[in-house]
């Protein structure tokens, strides 16, 4: 009706009983499991002899979980007779990674054995809930760790394992996924239309085709643009915020032709976040600069342009600690 530790606990022992074995509802069988080398406690019962075990079986880890993608079982106890377990509990900690459960087997030997099954997935049951990405990103870590794991990966690796529930464990990855330089990449497209845009400036104000006039003329103007891809269940969502000096200049260099040069400072400022979420899964900062240049030809009332534009945007990216993740 107490604790029961074969060999004392933080020891891997195995013990011989000569006996019945009969664990009450407030009774506690601690035993010690390396999950590293697949070994237990075991405590075998003398053959014809029976166990009733309530209360719980309380399993204490002493080595590190290597986080093997698989399932493995390891003997707990052995006996003659089927062991009844229908009121005992297991007492590990569990997580949406690696999952424990007790069953029994026959053993080589003909007894039955009392098995600690431990299966490890870092791609759940519950992934019909998971974004793309993040299945990515899972299925990623499933194969690193197959192949044996890396050093500089272990303590993300253990952090993600250590996680309680799916939603948890979807947040995490979204630490890992690629969306922040997705991200990246269109933001100068966008930058790039508007500073186009920006070059056909010189519009003039009177005469009978001032709609598509051009003139000679500076410019010069300060914008600020937003854009958000609202996050889905397939993707993280992304808000983008730029604002932009842009400056030119615009000469006319026939009757009908008139060219002009231009350039454009941006500050742009990114975050990733996941659906129904405020915290920021990735974010990034970056300092953008464009060239250009026009040549446009204005015949009545028509007007034929066609202009070249260099962009350089330079990114400082940074994610959330999976710490967040955990907390979020």
């Amino acid at each position: 009706s107490g604790i029961w530790s074969a060999g004392g606990k933080g020891v891997i022992a195995q013990t011989t009983l000569i006996g019945d074995l009969t664990q009450t509802q407030t009774g506690q069988l601690l035993l010690d499991f390396d999950p590293t080398a697949h070994t237990a406690d075991v405590i075998s019962l003398s053959q014809g002899n029976r166990a009733v075990l309530q209360g719980a079986v309380t399993i204490n880890p002493i080595a590190a979980n290597p986080f093997t993608p698989g399932t493995s079982s390891t003997v707990l106890m052995t006996s003659s007779q089927p062991i009844d377990t229908s009121a005992l509990a297991l007492n590990v900690e569990q997580s949406a990674v690696t999952h424990y459960e007790l069953s029994q087997a026959p053993a080589d030997d003909g007894q039955t054995a009392l098995l600690l099954t431990m299966t490890t997935n870092f791609l759940p049951a519950c992934s019909a809930s998971m974004q793309p990405n993040q299945i990515a990103a899972a299925n990623y870590i499933n194969a690193i760790q197959t192949a044996g794991g890396s050093p500089d990966l272990y303590g993300t690796v253990a952090h993600i394992a250590s996680l309680e529930t799916s939603t948890q464990l979807g947040e995490a990855y979204d630490l890992l996924t690629a969306d922040l330089y997705v991200s990246t990449q269109a933001a100068p497209l966008y930058n790039s239309l508007r500073f186009s845009e920006a070059l056909l400036s010189c519009k003039q104000y009177d005469g009978q085709q001032r709609f598509v006039d051009e003139g000679d003329c500076a410019w010069m103007n300060v914008t600020h643009a937003s854009r958000e891809e609202r996050a889905s269940r397939n993707r993280v969502g992304v808000d983008q915020d730029t604002t932009s000096v842009a400056a030119g200049v615009q000469r006319g260099i026939s009757d009908h032709w008139h060219f002009g040069l231009g350039f454009s400072l941006d500050d742009v400022e990114s975050h990733v976040a996941g659906i129904g979420s405020t915290l920021r899964r990735q974010h990034t900062t970056g300092d953008g600069v464009h060239v250009g240049a026009v040549l446009k030809g204005n015949f009545g009332a028509q007007t034929f342009s066609t202009s070249l534009v260099a962009v350089r945007t330079a990114y400082e990216g940074t994610r959330g600690s999976l710490r967040d993740a955990q907390l979020a």
